[in-house]
């Protein structure tokens, strides 16, 4: 049988060709759906453009800024419950610098401030009463930060070119990521060359003024106290050493180190301040000993004449929307000694309470020096009507015979009623007691 050959050709040709035409509808058909699903997917406002600024590299958009300056455009409010925006009104651009600065934004009746970190020329942000600011050479945009995402963003209010609002929002994101990673770096270069100065400063004064190389003669202790002194008043104090050659090195001005010693002082608070505690003696102690030879050293005593008034506060506080809370209630133990150094008079006191924060202090006060003891009641909320103020505390002085005379200045008035419908609270009660003391 002879074979065709023409005939097989053409066949096979037209195969082929319904091949292609079938592969080459079935993309057209993939690539619709695609489309489709996209414009779905923008209709719904739920389709994700991050990717398409993941590792990009922003211009800063300051660059853009002066091309917005005068003009008037049109501006868009977001609605996020049907997806789009709805024409807002005509706005006027202005762009305000004062020298080379830029100072503002304003909107129309809103101004945002540029805001700058020092450490880098970048421009962090404009901010303002509605959020913050960004912009492009074709659109505006106003947004907030969304709560609880980080870097996430909402739309306020958009100028210009609208786009659609995730996108909007992938590049604000993306953006702010990619500026606060270069003022990150600006920050960190800062901070390295500060380091790098603060070192060097503190190797020149190391070497100028540490004590570890050099001949020390004596050290003097030289105690700065102010005249109204006593328990829970800062002072201060330096440490002046004389070398062999005559030169003086004082721990002041930011010359000497106090670690060059061994310093010993009453028990000091954060301030600075001796703390609660009775002290050995009457006197501010202070030992120093140069680290590298304890044999060289210097003890400043200075009398002590707990000649201030003390204050405590243990009241109420006052809220808002509840019942005002009521005042701790205090007991001061007191007994009369004489001053170790002056042999004048002076307190002894430890004050309890039953406030958590402040259990306990003791202290020394002359005679003649309140005790100052707030436990008044907090006010009631007074937006409703019917909050009740908070009791006022109690305060009970147990007195030693051996007390001549003392002086406690006390506030146990209840709280202010929190409207018509409320009432004050109850004022508490101080009392004195007299009976043996002891610590």
């Amino acid at each position: 049988m002879k074979v065709n050959k023409k005939i097989i050709f053409i066949v096979f040709a037209a195969l082929a060709f319904n091949v292609v035409n079938a592969q080459k509808l079935k993309d057209r058909l993939k690539a619709a759906k695609e489309k489709m699903n996209t414009k779905l997917e923008e209709a719904a406002g739920n389709k994700d453009y991050s990717s398409e600024f993941e590792g990009k590299e922003f211009p800063d958009m300051i660059t853009h800024i002066e091309s917005w300056n005068g003009k008037t455009v049109k501006s868009f409010n977001y609605d996020y419950r049907d997806l789009r925006y709805y024409f807002s009104e005509n706005v006027k651009v202005e762009v305000v610098k004062e020298g080379d600065e830029y100072k503002y934004i304003q909107l129309g009746q809103w101004k945002f401030v540029a805001e700058k970190n020092p450490d880098s020329d970048k421009i962090a942000n404009f901010k303002g009463t509605p959020g913050a600011l960004y912009f492009t050479d074709t659109k505006i945009v106003t947004y907030y930060g969304r709560s609880g995402e980080e870097g996430g963003v909402s739309i306020k209010r958009l100028y210009g070119a609208k786009e659609p609002a995730k996108k909007v929002e992938a590049e604000i994101s993306a953006y702010n990521k990619y500026t606060n990673g270069l003022i990150n770096a600006d920050v960190a270069a800062a901070n390295k060359e500060r380091a790098r100065i603060a070192a060097e400063k503190a190797a020149a004064r190391k070497a100028k003024y540490g004590l570890a190389d050099k001949d020390v003669k004596s050290i003097e202790v030289i105690a700065d106290v102010p005249a109204k002194f006593g328990y829970f008043i800062p002072f201060s104090y330096k440490v002046v050493a004389t070398l062999k050659n005559g030169t003086k090195i004082s721990t002041a001005n930011g010359e000497g180190f106090l670690d060059d010693y061994i310093i010993t002082t009453p028990k000091r608070n954060f301030n600075g301040a001796i703390e609660s505690g009775f002290l050995d003696s009457d006197e501010l102690v202070i030992t120093a000993k140069l680290k590298k030879n304890p044999s060289i050293s210097h003890t400043k005593k200075v009398a002590i004449p707990f000649n201030s008034d003390i204050r405590f506060e243990f009241y109420g506080k006052g809220w808002y929307h509840k019942r005002g809370d009521n005042g701790y209630d205090v007991t001061l133990k007191i007994k009369q000694e004489s001053h170790s150094v002056t042999g004048k008079p002076v307190l002894r006191v430890r004050l309890e309470s039953n406030a958590s924060y402040a259990p306990l202090s003791e202290f020394s006060i002359s005679p003649d020096k309140a005790i100052i003891v707030d436990c008044h009641g907090g006010a009631g909320g007074n937006e409703d009507g019917h909050f009740n103020g908070g009791n006022g505390g109690n305060v009970r002085v147990i007195k030693d015979p051996s007390v001549e005379s003392f002086y406690v200045d006390y506030n146990v008035n209840g709280g202010a009623k929190g409207g018509y419908n409320a009432s004050a609270g109850r004022d508490g009660r101080y009392t004195v007691t007299e009976q043996s003391v002891t610590f």
